[in-house]
This record gives structure tokens, sequence and C-alpha cells, in this order.
């Protein structure tokens, strides 16, 4: 099991982590419902924002390490570069996503700075999912992100 957790100044859990909490027991409750890969055949379109990564990381490590016979276009969004978590976990699953089929990181960056380096996506993913629809076939949508970006 693996938790991400971002530092949030003044946030309430974050604040409570700073100080080393080795050998103390937490509580935490788990996610309600079911969020899972599905059975079909058809192409995964996954959506997700900010921390959502983390549900959605879940899934495509999943479908990459039972080689899932299907193509997988993962739209990211996030604020900034700097913002962007998970590139090196990303790119391994794409090196081992089953073979004939495609995995496709598309990251989108909303606040990114217009003099920046960055030569991806911009604007809300949801936006840019609509604009840019990667894929024509079939498909099996998984989201995973705050209301703003549906």
């Amino acid at each position: 099991t693996g938790f991400f957790i971002k530092q949030i100044p003044g946030g309430l859990f974050s604040e409570y982590l700073k100080e080393d909490r080795t050998g103390q027991k937490i509580v935490l409750s788990g996610p309600m419902g079911q969020f899972k890969i599905d059975e079909s055949n058809e192409d995964m379109v996954c959506i997700a924002g900010g921390s959502g990564m983390s549900a959605i990381n879940a899934i495509v490590e999943e479908a990459a390490h039972s080689q899932v016979k299907r193509n997988c276009y993962f739209f990211y969004g996030a604020r900034q570069q700097k913002d962007l978590y998970l590139v090196d976990e990303i790119s391994a699953i794409e090196k081992k996503w089953a073979k004939g089929f495609t995995f496709k990181f598309i990251p989108v960056l909303s606040e990114e700075p217009d003099d920046s380096d960055w030569e991806g996506g911009r604007g809300f993913v949801s936006d840019f999912f609509k604009e840019k629809q990667e894929c024509t076939a079939p498909t099996s949508l998984q989201m995973n992100a705050f209301k703003q970006i549906s």
C-alpha cells in the first residue's frame, strides 16, 4: 500500500504529518465504492486531475501488470510542470504495456506560464480532452478528479 500526500501549507493532515510519526498508529478510512478495470475490450480513456492521479495510476499499473490487451489514453490535469508526479512510474507502465497496444500519457497544464518550455497540452484537462480526443474507437471511460474539471 502506498500513499501520495501533498504538503499543503496550513493543511490539517499534511501539517500533522510534518512531524516524524514513525511507530505511531494512524487510523484512516478507505475509499467507498468500486473503482476497477472494466472487463470490456474497448479502448480505455482515463482522466484525472491533481490527486486523482493515484487511483488512475493504480488502474493502469494493474492493467500493465495483467497485460490487458487494450489501448489506453491517460489524460492528466495539473497546474504546472512542478505539479506533475509519478512521471517515472508512468514511463515504466508505458514500457510494460501489452505489445501491439498503445498506452499514451497526455499531461495537460492549466496554469503553466506562457514563456515556459512546456510543449504539452494547456488548459483544463476536460476541455483538452473534448477538443483533442486521441481515440476514435469505442471507449471505456475512467475518471477520478474534483468536480472542477468535469
